[in-house]
């Protein structure tokens, strides 16, 4: 869990003071964005192959090698201070971003006990918020005090201390796969859970999607200001939502924890629409997160405790591969809709899709996910 945490301080720390860096050596604002398509189109790509090494050769190895590209694209940054570093940097940690992210959850799941695998992702998914809320802002203050170059080292020390704690894992947890990539996803694919996970990361996607790419643009058409502390609020509910959302999944079981998460994701994205000024707006960034929170942490833990044990990085390729394509294809459809109507419509189909995705998860998520996880028997006190 701490290596996960010290990546994403790696991954985020330094990223608000990218766009201003790309401008600064010449690059502008196109290879800034194709820097983007560069990340997506490698994490993707890569997402289902890392789970599937993670299977037959075990975890630990597919996150060294994360780390190690995430260290690596930092290095090359400070090292090739032109538009050709910035491309080939950044490609290099969407390599990175599709192995490590995706294998540590399988990990993660390898490790905990049955009757807190729920608490133990959400633990585990506190990382991203914790790399926005704290390692955002140390990355800035960094660049205001000593520069560009130092920014990125402090990326790469991150990385290199994320490494360092890989290499004291002594367990995977798991017997090692001898599937095929095609044979290992036509085992996990058909599983209810793993559909429920793969379908249940539309309406992840779609709150994404609000509040990411659309969100400061209704703001700023109403011209309200505090969008960029209305992340904070949405990452630190987060940071708070995702370990009781596991134990919720944990106690009262899971598919009632999603659908009522989904249907507070839906609540959100109405008070965006609604708001028009920033106490509606930062309590529609509240849900969002705290609704997002119970749905994504019961969703990991349904998907890799579907799988079989030996292909549980197969699942976890499966499900976060999905959730890159529909955010995607997402953002690209809904934003052809805005140009052609207005953003308050947008925003009311968002929350009539989100909504309407409760009905889908209550029907995908096997019925006995409904039902609490039995708590081990305690063991007698011997005095």
């Amino acid at each position: 869990m701490l290596s996960s945490i010290l990546f994403f301080f790696s991954l985020q720390g330094p990223f608000p003071v990218l766009p201003l860096y790309a401008v600064e050596i010449g690059a502008g604002e196109a290879v800034w964005g194709l820097t983007f398509t560069l990340v997506s189109a490698l994490a993707v790509t890569l997402r289902l192959p890392g789970g599937v090494l993670s299977d037959r050769l075990g975890r630990k190895g597919v996150m060294l090698f994360g780390g190690l590209m995430l260290m690596a694209g930092w290095l090359i940054l400070w090292g090739i201070p032109n538009t050709a570093g910035l491309l080939i940097g950044r490609a290099v940690q969407g390599i990175s971003i599709g192995t490590f992210t995706t294998v540590y959850r399988a990990l993660i799941m390898d490790l905990a006990p049955k009757a807190r695998r729920g608490q133990a992702v959400g633990l585990s998914n506190l990382s991203f918020p914790l790399g926005v809320i704290l390692g955002a802002p140390l990355g800035e203050w960094i660049k205001s005090q000593y520069g560009y170059g130092p920014t990125f080292l402090y990326g790469a020390g991150m990385a290199g201390a994320c490494v360092l704690l890989v290499l004291f894992v002594r367990s995977n947890g798991h017997s090692l796969s001898s599937q095929s990539l095609m044979k290992g996803v036509r085992v996990v694919f058909p599983r209810r859970g793993i559909q429920a996970g793969i379908w249940g990361m539309v309406s992840v996607a779609v709150v994404f999607v609000s509040v990411f790419t659309f969100l400061p643009l209704l703001m700023a058409e109403r011209v309200i200001a505090g969008t960029g502390f209305a992340f904070s609020i949405y990452a630190f509910v987060q940071l708070v939502g995702q370990p009781l959302g596991g134990s919720l999944g944990d106690r009262f079981g899971r598919r009632w924890v999603v659908v009522a998460g989904v249907l507070i994701k839906a609540a959100g994205i109405l008070a965006f629409l609604s708001a028009r000024g920033q106490d509606i707006l930062y309590l529609g960034s509240a849900l969002a997160g705290f609704g997002i929170a119970l749905v994504l942490v019961n969703l990991d833990t349904i998907v890799l405790s579907s799988a079989p044990s030996d292909l549980r990085g197969t699942a976890a390729g499966l499900e976060y591969a999905s959730f890159d394509c529909w955010v995607g294809i997402l953002g690209w459809l809904l934003g052809a809709i805005a140009a052609r109507t207005d953003y308050e419509s947008i925003y009311i189909l968002m929350a009539v899709m989100v909504a309407l995705w409760g009905v889908l998860m209550w029907l995908l998520i096997p019925p006995h996910m409904g039902q609490p996880i039995k708590q081990p028997a305690a063991e007698p006190v011997v005095r």
